[in-house]
């Protein structure tokens, strides 16, 4: 099966723009969040300045806030839970769909890869912290897609 290597530094705008790096903002309930990047570093950031900041970021300026992470809870709405938890994951994911499901063009680029096969290779052995394995992110945006092709 041909693949598709999502990263923000590939060649192909298609795999960039399905990275978690790409500019394409998305609201949670009254919050709004400039990438996915960024939300997900943001959650792992306890001190609210350096959260809200994350969450209005994109690339790899939303990656600089990484180096404050503790990685041992996460914050959000008020609530601390735990770093890679059922919370976590759950939270991350609910992030992915909202900003596909809020962005008609990126929804549409990911049908488009009907057939192939997700990928997050980036050279290089992944981090064992990572708040999201290249596994876990590949098989969210293959459920999105698929769900999303029956409709």
């Amino acid at each position: 099966m041909a693949t598709l290597n999502i990263g923000a530094k590939s060649s192909d705008p298609r795999e960039r723009d399905l990275s978690n790096f790409a500019p394409f903002g998305f609201w949670i309930v009254t919050k709004w969040f400039a990438s996915r990047e960024g939300f997900i570093i943001g959650l792992m950031l306890e001190d609210r300045e350096q959260q809200m900041e994350a969450f209005g970021s994109t690339g790899f300026e939303a990656k600089k806030f990484a180096k404050f992470a503790k990685r041992e809870f996460i914050w959000w709405a008020g609530q601390k839970f735990k770093f890679r938890g059922p919370e976590h994951i759950a939270l991350i994911e609910r992030g992915i769909r909202a900003c596909f499901e809020q962005n008609p063009e990126l929804m549409k680029l990911l049908l488009a890869t009907e057939g192939l096969e997700l990928i997050h290779d980036l050279g290089h052995p992944e981090k064992p912290n990572t708040s999201l394995p290249a596994k876990e992110f590949c098989a969210i945006l293959t459920a999105i897609r698929e769900e999303n092709l029956k409709k």
